[in-house]
């Protein structure tokens, strides 16, 4: 479960994502684009963009891979901590890219909860009551 702790109704404020799975990722809410963006720390993936350049979030890396004309060009930002480095690369040279056709050909059930404003996020202690 993915939680975000706000109390206002701005855009990806107050939702809880919850994904079916293994393997987790992140998906961020950058104020400053007014959009969320995918991470997948655990394959040191640092965000995905389009051939545009635009950074992208879960759903819409789902669908540009299963759409050949703009699956060959998506770009992955890698870090590798051996180096320090971040390498961005192309769906087809990146060290995920295996994992990340199998992800989007999988039959993939994504879910966005509003959650009340008064639910702690996951994690967190408890409210004091009163």
């Amino acid at each position: 479960h993915t939680y975000r702790d706000v109390t206002d109704d701005a855009p990806g404020k107050d939702f809880e994502v919850l994904l079916a799975g293994g393997h987790t990722v992140v998906e961020v809410f950058d104020d400053q684009l007014n959009q969320w963006l995918w991470l997948d720390p655990s394959q040191r993936q640092l965000g995905a963009r389009d051939a545009g350049g635009h950074w992208l979030n879960l759903a819409e890396i789902h669908q540009r891979i299963n759409l050949p004309h703009q699956s060959r060009t998506l770009s992955f930002d890698h870090y590798d901590p051996a180096t320090q480095t971040e390498t961005t690369l192309v769906l087809a040279a990146s060290p995920v890219a295996d994992n990340l056709r199998h992800y989007a050909k999988r039959e993939q059930r994504l879910y966005y909860f509003k959650r009340p404003p008064d639910a702690p996020a996951a994690g967190a202690p408890p409210r004091p009551a009163g």
